[in-house]
């Protein structure tokens, strides 16, 4: 999360970012989408908003997503941090269900 916050490499290119202060920075979802970074955010995680209209377009999969208005989340996770990867797929699942179920 650090290289994202202020002052880091990769600033410019963020739009938003939550930090809970109680979860390790190395836990964080990287998304495209408003709708995204609020659902995650409300529920305590940490969470980077790309900024669709300023990142550099270097090929990755979040660039070319929000360029189709597909909505993309990336989990990043520390190693053995496997409860909060649960925790984290879990909130994805709650996500979908509650935007994409049809």
């Amino acid at each position: 999360m650090r290289n994202y916050m202020a002052g880091g490499s990769m600033a410019q290119a963020m739009s938003q970012i939550a930090i809970n202060p109680n979860s390790d920075a190395h836990d964080f979802f990287y998304v495209t989408t408003q709708q995204a970074f609020n659902f995650l955010a409300s529920r305590n995680f940490n969470v980077v908003l790309q900024n669709n209209q300023y990142v550099h377009d270097d090929g990755s999969l979040s660039v070319w997503a929000a360029q189709q208005q597909i909505d993309y989340i990336n989990v990043e996770a520390g190693r053995e941090h496997t409860a909060t990867q649960l925790a984290m797929l879990a909130a994805i699942w709650a996500y979908m269900q509650q935007y994409y179920q049809k």
